[in-house]
């Protein structure tokens, strides 16, 4: 009988052990169930969509986060380490009522056009012609104050910023002499960003392709004035 007592406490220690890592996985699974619950709580309204399971949405958005907060950060860093080597920025300050005025004159000529103004200091979206909401399918009110980077798809976010240091940048006063800008002004600087529009087909968001011609400029909004 003895000799049974070794193998009895050995089943014992083993057991206890089964128990810890089942308790240890029944917290997980609890922890793991209770961030889920959460994310489908955050989740917008227009990625809710019948036919789909809840939890796979809740976490291709959640995914979707993750990669546009990495590029925003390593992008943005970017910009910030261009922007301190010793620019100045000595630009002609518009109105917006002045920018809706200059800028219609090109964007109804060319219905397949918008412009749109991002706040350098924000990251954004300060002014978007009337075009635009249309184009992207969606209100204007719903794009005014929108981080732009949050409408770039991910991949293309670092292509924004690297093409739009301000040192880079011509001046907009300079390429506004005629309603169809210089050519060194638009072909140079121009690159090819997907911006997405407020419809979601199934769980995926839709992206389309613009090409951007980016300008710097100062503009006023009451008695701020920012670039």
């Amino acid at each position: 009988s003895q000799s049974l007592s070794p193998p009895s406490c050995s089943v014992a220690y083993s057991t206890s052990g089964c128990s810890s890592d089942q308790s240890a996985r029944a917290q997980t699974q609890k922890e793991l169930m209770k961030a889920i619950k959460e994310l489908k709580l955050r989740l917008p309204s227009e990625r809710k969509s019948k036919g789909h399971s809840g939890t796979l949405n809740a976490l291709k958005y959640a995914l979707q986060c993750v990669r546009q907060v990495r590029a925003n950060r390593e992008s943005y860093h970017q910009w910030s380490v261009e922007e301190c080597h010793g620019c100045s920025l000595d630009l002609s300050t518009f109105t917006i009522e002045e920018l809706d005025n200059i800028t219609s004159e090109y964007t109804l000529k060319n219905t397949d056009t918008f412009s749109m103004a991002v706040s350098f200091l924000s990251g954004k979206v300060v002014y978007v012609s009337p075009q635009g909401s249309s184009l992207l399918r969606c209100k204007s009110d719903c794009l005014q104050g929108t981080m732009f980077s949050e409408l770039l798809a991910p991949q293309d976010v670092s292509t924004f910023y690297s093409g739009t240091a301000p040192c880079r940048l011509p001046s907009w006063a300079s390429c506004i002499g005629s309603v169809s800008p210089p050519a060194d002004c638009t072909q140079e600087k121009s690159m090819f960003c997907r911006i997405r529009a407020n419809r979601v087909q199934g769980s995926e968001m839709r992206y389309y392709p613009f090409r951007l011609t980016p300008y710097q400029l100062t503009l006023q909004d009451s008695d701020t004035a920012e670039p």
